[in-house]
């Protein structure tokens, strides 16, 4: 699929005043179009030597032993004004090896080298490949590898164009302008494509199609095409594209991270620190970090439309980013993703963290407008304003001490349970009085596991004014036959004059009722006492030196899932309770609460976020962010209490220990669980079934897993998901190669056993083995 030919848009005449300004001090001097008739000379290269021309500038292209080698048909051109032209005639396939760097090509002419392999292995330091400086020059079938500069290097030069050729670096710099790289059917393989600034400015209105490219980087460059909005102009770009500086670039229409099919991407697929960015029609998927990461200082927004992030080209198959669909950050501000606009909605599916990441370390990542997307299966929030989880509303929406970050934390509106109707859908937004405000409904056919969102499917906008008061009702005609039984509805509020975008609200469902809130008493605690004592709330708190007994309340829960540091949920759990008490850093044999390390996590800013399941089915996610005083330490009392644990994470020997020997650690692929082999010395890959057997006469188990902290699993459940050690183990969260399982089990009898396995994972088929 041409990615490219989901979206139809015109070109960017929003640019062009600013393009006036800026270009002079960005790009330096304008560029100016030459003119030529055609090639005036045409000197054949007959041999892969590297001997000098004899003498320059008599039209003959010829060495002292009487042949044609590149360097003096180079010379030769250069020293005849005009557009001169170099072919080749050579046996078969050449290399040529030059001894040193060839001359600069000073003037137009067009190579073209079918065949030919320019080998820069003796070339000596610096050197480039070829070095054009001559204006609308053609390079055209050349095959360039080895040099210590670019394989082809375009300075000072205009209107050139590069199609069929294979090289290790390509560099446009210093008022490198109007330059074609590749065209449809005609692209070319690159490692390594730079658009930079150089002595004499950046570089300007360059096109890049229809390549195959591992790496684009765009620095202190302006109004430059990636891609097209054409069948066929995309490009294939493996592991990134950058864009540094930057003012005014069309990305549009290209294979980001991903050949449209697996995941190729080692980083961040789309990074754009720069203004006036159009991003259209691309697929952004399959890259280990996120999908795209923008972050801007300057004054005009950036436009994100039509792109599948996180799917294959066809739009119907999981392609994850292993980070955030998009980041907002440092300072990102009037981004438009998405739009009302028919087409211009993005699919952000299945990526590792949240869908939308609005996230704020330098402030000022406000005005960012998410509008008719379909965000879903996520890892985290479909929409996450300031990475910290479900963000609560606050009454008139004034959140103090928090303005002018992360789209202001706009409130979401609040869907009615019971105003659910066949055609239309009601509720209430409590927001900043005076403005109006766009009100999205989505439907999904699940929500996310927070409760809040995702949004799969548009199916109803309106726009309402919020009057003084800040509480206004709303109704959004959903059209007939849009809503489906079972199907979970959720919203968001985008105020029309800040262009801030809400998270996705509280999703209720089809002919059911609304995920309830917690319990009012239900919550993340600290205390200062093993016997968790006095207990307040962890939200908020300044821990100082001493223990902190972190803690979630019995009454009404089944288990928990505690993840330090991680609000979305994406690695492991620090911590799994399936028992009560509840303790984040796990209980001691005698019923004590275990101590949070505060000295291990340092001081600062840090949350805890638990997944907490109750007897009644519901689930409910609990965030906290406390700080770390910098003279936060250990207990102050000495020794931490005795859980039955060494200090190097293994089982401690000694109690009631039944007979080892006759129990052992069984693994088998989920798809088989009931053929187990042993964990000990196994190979793991995808999903995994473990357990301790034999099983009857367990009662409990703690586990460590790489001297992680002992999680507690009802049964014989020893790797899980976190938060559901119901469900098999997914090893593609733990790295390839050697991890360690160590156990400590409770019989029915009360005595215990220890054991260890050690154990192989090997998802990446790379590796070998």
């Amino acid at each position: 699929m041409d990615t490219a030919a989901r979206i139809h848009s015109p070109l960017r005449p929003r640019h062009l005043a600013l393009a006036v300004v800026l270009l002079a001090a960005l790009v330096g001097s304008a560029w100016l179009s030459m003119s030529t008739a055609g090639a005036q000379e045409t000197f054949v290269v007959t041999s892969p030597g590297d001997a000098a021309d004899v003498e320059p500038g008599d039209g003959e292209c010829a060495t002292a032993d009487g042949d044609c080698t590149l360097r003096a048909a180079i010379q030769e051109a250069n020293a005849v004004a005009g557009l001169d032209s170099i072919t080749f005639t050579l046996d078969g396939a050449t290399t040529i090896t030059p001894a040193a760097a060839l001359p600069v090509v000073s003037d137009a002419v067009a190579l073209d080298a079918a065949d030919v392999t320019l080998d820069g292995s003796s070339a000596g330091p610096d050197a480039p490949g070829l070095h054009i400086a001559g204006g609308e020059s053609t390079v055209r079938g050349l095959t360039v590898h080895s040099f210590d500069g670019p394989s082809l290097l375009l300075s000072t030069a205009n209107e050139n164009t590069v199609q069929d050729s294979v090289l290790d670096v390509l560099e446009l710099t210093d008022n490198t302008d109007g330059n074609v790289i590749g065209s449809a059917g005609a692209g070319n393989e690159i490692g390594q494509l730079s658009i930079v600034r150089g002595v004499e400015g950046g570089s300007a209105f360059n096109t890049v199609q229809a390549n195959t490219i591992q790496r684009i980087e765009v620095l202190e460059s302006a109004l430059n095409t990636i891609g097209g909005l054409e069948a066929g102009q995309g490009n294939t770009v493996t592991d990134g594209i950058r864009l540094a500086r930057s003012f005014g670039d069309l990305v549009a229409g290209n294979l980001i991270g991903t050949d449209g099919v697996q995941a190729l991407g080692s980083g961040t697929g789309l990074q754009v620190f720069g203004v006036g960015t159009d991003i259209v029609g691309n697929v952004v998927s399959g890259n280990a970090g996120d999908g795209i990461d923008y972050s801007s200082t300057g004054p005009e927004a950036a436009f994100i439309r039509g792109n599948l992030i996180g799917t294959d080209a066809s739009g119907t198959v999981a392609l994850p980013n292993g980070g955030a669909g998009i980041r907002v950050s440092a300072g990102g501000h009037d981004v438009r993703i998405g739009g009302a606009d028919a087409g211009a909605g993005n699919v952000i599916a299945h990526n590792g963290l949240g869908g939308v990441l609005v996230s704020d370390v330098q402030g000022a990542a406000t005005g960012n407008l998410v509008l008719g997307n379909s965000i879903f299966a996520n890892g985290g929030l479909g929409i996450d304003l300031n990475g910290d989880g479900v963000t609560a509303n606050d009454p008139g929406d004034l959140d103090p001490g928090f303005e002018g970050i992360a789209n202001n934390l706009q409130n979401f509106p609040v869907l009615d349970a019971d105003e659910l109707a066949a055609g239309h859908v009601a509720g209430t937004l409590d927001s900043r009085p005076g403005d109006d405000y766009r009100i999205e409904v989505f439907a999904s056919a699940e929500p996310d596991a927070s409760g809040y969102g995702e949004g799969a499917r548009l199916i109803g906008a309106t726009t309402i004014e919020v009057h003084p008061g800040g509480d206004a009702p709303f109704t959004v005609d959903l059209g007939e036959g849009n809503l489906t039984p079972g199907e979970w509805l959720t919203a968001t509020a985008t105020n029309l004059r800040t262009g801030d975008t809400s998270e996705f609200s509280l999703a209720v469902q089809v002919g059911g009722e609304a995920p309830s809130e917690p319990p009012a008493d239900l919550a993340l605690l600290v205390s200062a006492s093993a016997d968790r004592s006095g207990a307040q709330p962890l939200d908020g708190a300044t821990l100082e030196a001493g223990a902190a007994y972190v803690l979630v309340p019995e009454d009404g829960v089944d288990f928990v899932a505690f993840f330090v540091d991680d609000p979305s949920r994406s690695g492991l759990a620090y911590q799994v309770e399936n028992v009560q008490p509840y303790d984040l850093a796990g209980t001691a044999g005698d019923g004590s609460a275990w101590p949070l390390d505060l000295a291990s996590l340092g001081a600062g800013t840090h949350t805890v976020t638990a997944t907490v399941f109750m007897d009644d089915g519901t689930e409910h996610v609990l965030n906290a962010a406390f700080e770390v005083g910098s003279d936060a330490g250990g207990d102050p009392n000495g020794e931490p209490p005795d859980d039955g644990a060494s200090d190097d994470g293994e089982p401690a020997d000694g109690g009631d220990e039944g007979d080892t020997a006759a129990f052992t650690l069984m693994v088998a692929p989920a798809s088989e669980a009931g053929q187990p082999f042993a964990l000990d010395g196994a190979v793991l890959s995808g999903e995994v079934v473990a357990s301790l057997e034999p099983a009857a006469d367990v009662r409990l188990v703690r586990v460590a897993l790489d001297g992680r902290p002992f999680a507690e699993f009802a049964g014989n459940a020893l790797l899980s998901m976190p938060g559901s050690p119901r469900n098999p183990f997914d090893t593609t969260r733990l790295e390839d190669g050697e991890h360690t399982l160590a156990v400590q089990a409770e019989l029915a009898s009360g005595e215990t056993v220890t054991l260890s396995a050690t154990f192989q994972v090997q998802n990446d088929p790379d590796d070998g083995g």
